[in-house]
């Protein structure tokens, strides 16, 4: 299991460019090793997404991850 610290910059930018906000989550989770979308389910909204432009949405996946760094092992 890769840690979330794995995520680079890079990772996040490529989802936050992608329109679908579950498939963006996945794409992280997959990097990172995250098991669930527990607690992608309370940072990540698909209204907000459609409505967030790049910069938001990295801003959204950014928080969200570090809310993960809590539930590590």
């Amino acid at each position: 299991m890769a840690p979330v610290a794995s995520v680079k910059d890079n990772d996040i930018e490529a989802a936050a460019a992608m329109d679908n906000v579950d498939r963006a989550a996945k794409h992280l989770q997959d990097l990172a090793g995250i098991a669930t979308g527990d607690v992608a389910s309370h940072y990540l909204d698909e209204e907000k997404w459609a409505g967030a432009d790049r910069p938001a949405r990295v801003k959204l996946l950014q928080e969200w991850l570090k809310a993960e760094v809590l539930y590590e092992e």
